[in-house]
């Protein structure tokens, strides 16, 4: 019994003090979302035909729809995280 109350003092002073906030860190952005833009292609000196130019625009477009696909991405995952965070403020 002797051993029993100084126990209980000290479960009952440990559950009073105060502890830190835990305060959740902001997650790392995928790795595919902050990949290098690829460089458009220019056109040689040496394509003047006209399927040439074609044929660049097409390569040239393709790049830019997905690099519009990564920049809608981001901006997803940024607000869905942002949420997320404000959420647990």
């Amino acid at each position: 019994m002797k051993l029993l109350v100084p126990v209980l003092v000290l479960l009952l002073s440990a559950c009073a003090t105060k502890t830190a906030p835990v305060i959740p860190q902001w997650p790392t952005v995928p790795a595919d979302l902050t990949a290098p833009a690829v460089d458009l292609v220019p056109l040689t000196e040496d394509q003047h035909s006209l399927s040439d130019l074609i044929q660049n625009s097409n390569q040239n477009y393709t790049q830019y729809y997905i690099l519009k696909e990564k920049y809608q991405g981001w901006q997803n995952w940024y607000n869905n995280q942002q949420k997320i965070w404000q959420g647990l403020q």
